[in-house]
């Protein structure tokens, strides 16, 4: 489950040109927190 999650949100990082840098910036985009709870539910 972790890894998977993890390794959608640094998918979608590179391929969308974010910079994910902190806690912060990941609660602050809706899309990496739909990834997470997505994650956290599968």
């Amino acid at each position: 489950m972790y890894q998977d999650g993890l390794s959608l949100m640094l998918s979608y990082e590179n391929s969308d040109g974010i910079a994910i840098d902190s806690i912060s910036s990941v609660k602050a985009n809706q899309d990496l927190m739909t990834i997470i709870a997505g994650a956290w539910h599968s």
